[in-house]
């Protein structure tokens, strides 16, 4: 079919590079929003993937949009499954990212910060690096919004933690060696924001042990977002709904304090959160009636209610549609 309609093989190279984009597209549209994509992997003729493509990151960013895939269906079909099916799926899917990202070519590959002196990072090396842990983020993000079953699962909950304390220490450093988040805010914000919201619901949720190992990371997000909004106009108005979660840790720590009850089970204490924060408490300079009228004008969406909840849907609100795309095509530089 695809000879009939471009006879000339750049032509066809020339389409089906297109075609991923919108593929592409779609899917991290998808999974932003969490509203169903069209494009179904089944309805791909497979000789598309036969055909020579002249980028040779695309295959393995094909390869990451079907994971994305399986990511969008792991997260938007919840409702049936037991606790323990879903943590079955998230095991899975962290096996199938990591083996991914594990299988790319060494040279596309971020390395460890320790050799980033001699081997600084390039742009495409984080672009792998930031797929990757995205995935791993939004996967874990229900272990984190369930504290009360968190003892069930406690290597589970750990590993979720962790991946989002990771994610901010290894951007923080990215940022102290090279130019490469300065020069592309808007591709690093929507990762940058996605682990920040499972380190705030780790900080929220869970015990004063917990919390107190993740205040170094806290910390570290808390500067670089203020140091990108001072350099980046459409991050500038998150950064202002952001700042009072500065002294959040010292309102927490008074809080447990005044809440603590010492015949309490000392094993609980890491997932026990001892207090229930409303968003006025975690946001208190955010107006929320003006933060959920521009979040909502331009959708059917009605779960208002749902959203005063959750103080994570707040956040992920705060940057606008058309920022969350920076991704331009990547070159492997000669």
């Amino acid at each position: 079919m695809l000879e009939k309609i471009f006879p000339y093989t750049a032509q066809r190279v020339e389409a089906v590079q297109a075609f991923w984009a919108v593929y592409m597209l779609e899917r991290r549209l998808s999974l932003g929003l969490g509203i169903p994509f069209s494009i179904q992997d089944s309805y791909i003729d497979r000789s598309i993937y036969t055909i020579d493509l002249a980028n040779p990151l695309l295959t393995s960013l094909l390869q990451w949009t079907r994971l994305a895939g399986k990511t969008w269906h792991a997260l938007n079909n919840q409702i049936e499954k037991t606790y323990e099916s879903r943590v079955d799926e998230i095991n899975y899917l962290d096996y199938e990212i990591t083996h991914w990202f594990d299988k790319l070519p060494e040279e596309y590959r971020l390395r460890d910060t320790a050799s980033w002196t001699l081997h600084p990072p390039l742009y495409y090396h984080s672009v792998f690096f930031v797929r990757k842990t995205h995935l791993q983020n939004l996967i874990y993000r229900p272990i984190l919004q369930l504290p009360v079953t968190a003892g069930q699962h406690e290597p589970t909950l750990l590993k979720a933690i962790e991946i989002s304390r990771d994610t901010v220490r290894t951007l923080y450093r990215l940022n102290e060696q090279t130019p490469l988040i300065r020069t592309h805010p808007m591709f690093f914000q929507q990762l940058l924001l996605t682990a920040f919201g499972n380190l705030l619901l780790a900080v929220v949720g869970t015990g004063p042990k917990i919390r107190n190992s993740t205040r170094t990371e806290f910390d570290m997000f808390l500067q670089l977002f203020q140091l990108l909004s001072s350099e980046c106009a459409a991050l500038r108005r998150t950064w202002q709904r952001l700042q009072g979660l500065r002294d959040l840790h010292t309102r927490l720590g008074h809080s447990d304090r005044s809440t603590h009850t010492p015949h309490r089970n000392a094993s609980d204490a890491p997932f026990h959160a001892t207090n229930s924060l409303s968003f006025d408490d975690i946001f208190p300079d955010v107006d929320l009636s003006s933060t959920l009228q521009s979040t909502t004008d331009s959708s059917d969406y009605t779960g208002v209610e749902a959203e005063t909840q959750n103080p994570i849907c707040v956040l992920e609100g705060f940057v606008d549609l058309e920022d969350l795309f920076d991704f331009p095509f990547l070159d492997i530089p000669s």
